[in-house]
């Protein structure tokens, strides 16, 4: 078991040690860009559930950030800093309901008070 610092990764303990393989499915996660989990096709054909990897990847070896929601990826999400404010941007890859929304914007929150910035954001569907 490891137990993870708030504002980088989960609070509490994981069964899952860094470099066992995918984190356990449930809840809702911010995966940046180059996490193993993107960017590795080993890894990240499970958390595509069907969609084209071309969402995710763009050319010349650029990922996408993208909230993991219940072990898939959700969407891809773009943001931009103005000032001490961050606008984010989600596009979900399918319908995402009420209240796993309210949770990806719980993350999102999570992470911009740690970056000590306030957040919008807007959903792309």
């Amino acid at each position: 078991m490891s137990r993870w610092r708030s504002g980088f990764g989960t609070t509490g303990t994981t069964a899952n040690p860094a470099g066992s393989g995918p984190p356990r499915a449930g809840g809702v996660r911010l995966l940046p860009a180059f996490d193993k989990y993107v960017v590795a096709p080993r890894y990240a054909g499970g958390f595509l559930d069907g969609i084209s990897p071309d969402r995710v990847h763009r050319p010349q070896g650029w990922s996408s950030p993208v909230p993991l929601v219940n072990g898939k990826f959700a969407g891809v999400r773009r943001f931009e800093r103005k000032g001490e404010r961050t606008a984010v941007a989600v596009e979900p890859f399918f319908p995402v309901s009420a209240p796993t929304r309210k949770t990806v914007r719980a993350e999102i929150d999570r992470f911009a008070e740690f970056r000590g910035s306030s957040t919008t954001v807007e959903w792309l569907d």
